[in-house]
């Protein structure tokens, strides 16, 4: 900023001269006061320069019977979950009014290491979005897997004192904070030397260990499950997330706990978002619709999607119509649908009527295309002998009929999926074998084998466990998105078809991959750090949109659930209860690996 600048925009101001740009005759949403008002909004650069009446502009828009809403802020999200790159991902989010996005890069961060970082913050520059990028804090997020780099406070220097950085991205280890951890305290401690913020991630963390947690300084948290939960945090003074993403919806139901009282300590986060439900249904947009479905006053959802984000994350020049604030504005038909109509990007206008108006330049994925490593035999890996009964000592068996070949049943754990979260249950379940101790799939039995192998550094690791929930019964289904060390994750029904959706993807360099009677049946490539196309949102979303249907129809797997990302999940071993990484069966309650049969102890 200039002094010429700034007589520039006081002048415009006090209309000694034309701006820039005028928005005329708009509803503008005030965040600040909870009113909306029929003004102009005086733009000069990049800047407000006022919100009042009878302003003249070098370009104006007539802008009455719309209302203007601060350009909406996604305050914690995971691009490469919408397995678009983030040219792509910027351009699919300004269509919807997002204008600022607070980006944990900590998916292609565990692949790629802080190589990844750098070329997210590259490929961002080339959008109008706003992304701002958080230093991944636990790479890998535990030391019960193995990850492809590991990230300590010393490969922080070189970027938290960055404009881009807000801080440190969810510290998943609440164990390691509150046990005093030497590692992840050096963290904390430089991040919050450089005035940085710390995000959080505590599900199920509650009365001391929560406050010890929070004595370090978190500032937010986006895994509240309860009423309980929540009320808890805010009391603590933390920022409460409220999630509504492609897996994970549980904004309804804490929205009911949401009140004049605290509503300003609530703010809006997707977390992870696929570019079909970006296609289809949007994103804060979304979220805007229902807050106020459920009940929300219009301006105070509006709040939490603007507002209560800057304010969270220290970003002072947005979050508010208002003079001297960044010229982000979002033109919507009305407070209902927030269905979005032009929006206005640091003073640009780069949508207007659903057309997204910059070209669009993509950055070069050289320095993290492939990633996929395994070392060994597929069919290696997916050998699992189990200890079992013979079917002649079981007595009482209500069931008289077993797939062919059963020599006896094997007890195991199980990794009980549910429709609409990341939790997981140990379940205990009954599971077919062969003379060898093979898993044989039960058609009466909704159990499916999984196996997680190591892709990055050749180590040859890989765990073995079981799935139920998932609904799978027929064929496999590969995948190298594997919360958050991004394994590759094979469910299937048996040995051969996992063996090839395995194999098919190592080749292609990662994706998702389906197969079935032998062949591949479906398949997405995703070339980038094995998480992300280079492809555009619209053929991604087709191809996954494809995919997703034959995975429900060809292999049956749960309508409920979303078949890639909820099952991605199931590898990330600090949401609880069971779940698989490539060191094998993972118990988040217990705080330690299980083996997969049962004992008489369990």
């Amino acid at each position: 900023m200039t002094k010429d600048e700034l007589k520039k925009r006081i002048d415009v101001a006090m209309h000694r001269c034309p701006a820039d740009l005028v928005i005329r005759h708009v509803n503008v949403v005030n965040v600040y006061t909870c009113e909306i008002l029929e003004r102009d909004i005086a733009i000069c650069g990049d800047t407000i320069a006022a919100v009042g009446e009878n302003y003249e502009g070098e370009k104006e828009i007539d802008a009455k019977g719309l209302f203007a809403l601060p350009g909406l802020i996604e305050s914690h999200i995971h691009i490469e979950s919408s397995m678009l790159t983030p040219e792509e991902f910027g351009r699919l989010l300004l269509l919807r009014g997002t204008t600022t996005a607070v980006c944990d890069p900590h998916e292609i961060v565990n692949v790629c290491g802080m190589q990844g970082f750098d070329y997210m913050r590259r490929a961002a520059r080339r959008s109008p979005l706003d992304m701002k990028f958080m230093i991944p804090s636990c790479v890998p997020s535990t030391p019960f897997e193995h990850s492809g780099a590991q990230v300590l406070a010393d490969d922080m220097d070189a970027y938290i004192h960055e404009d881009d950085v807000p801080g440190l991205g969810e510290m998943m280890n609440a164990y390691g904070v509150y046990n005093g951890q030497e590692d992840i305290l050096e963290k904390i401690a430089m991040a919050q030397s450089n005035g940085k913020v710390v995000d959080g991630h505590s599900p199920g963390i509650v009365g001391d260990e929560l406050i010890g947690y929070l004595s370090a300084g978190i500032r937010t948290d986006h895994e509240c499950y309860t009423a309980d939960e929540m009320r808890e945090r805010l009391q603590q003074g933390m920022y409460v997330m409220l999630r509504y993403g492609s897996a994970c919806h549980e904004l309804s139901h804490l929205l009911k706990n949401v009140s004049e009282n605290n509503a300003r300590r609530c703010v809006l986060c997707s977390d992870d978002r696929q570019a079909a439900t970006l296609l289809r249904n949007g994103d804060l947009d979304e979220l805007l619709r229902i807050c106020v479905r459920e009940g929300i006053a219009p301006i105070t959802a509006v709040q939490m999607a603007t507002l209560n984000a800057a304010e969270c994350y220290g970003f002072n020049d947005r979050g508010a119509i208002a003079p001297s604030k960044r010229a982000d504005i979002v033109l919507v038909s009305d407070l209902t649908s927030f269905a979005v109509k032009k929006v206005v990007v640091a003073g640009k206008l780069v949508v207007e009527d659903g057309v997204y108006l910059p070209e669009l330049s993509r950055e070069s994925i050289s320095s993290v295309a492939g990633r996929m490593h395994v070392k060994g035999e597929v069919s290696e890996h997916l050998k699992m002998q189990l200890n079992y009964r013979k079917l002649s000592e079981i007595q009482g068996m209500n069931r008289t009929h077993y797939p062919e070949h059963t020599a006896g049943i094997a007890k195991v754990h199980c990794i009980g999926m549910q429709p609409g979260s990341i939790l997981s249950k140990d379940e205990i379940r009954d599971v077919a074998v062969d003379d060898d101790g093979n898993f044989i799939y039960d058609p009466a039995m909704d159990v499916a084998k999984m196996v997680v192998m190591e892709r990055h550094n050749g180590l040859g690791t890989s765990g073995k466990a079981f799935v139920c929930g998932y609904g799978i019964n027929r064929g496999a289904i590969a995948s190298s998105i594997a919360h958050d060390s991004h394994n590759l994750l094979v469910v299937g029904t048996n040995d051969r078809d996992m063996e090839i959706a395995a194999k098919r993807l190592i080749e292609v360099g990662g994706g998702v991959c389906l197969a079935g009677d032998g062949e591949v049946i479906a398949e997405l490539a995703l070339p980038v750090a094995g998480l992300m196309s280079d492809k555009s949102g619209e053929e991604v979303s087709d191809a996954l949109k494809q995919l997703e249907d034959i995975a429900k129809l060809h292999l049956g797997i749960n309508s409920k659930l979303e078949p890639v990302m909820s099952l991605a999940f199931m590898a990330l071993p600090v949401v609880p209860d069971l779940k698989l990484t490539d060191m094998g069966l993972y118990s988040v309650t217990a705080g330690s690996f299980i083996s997969v049969g049962v004992t008489t102890s369990d």
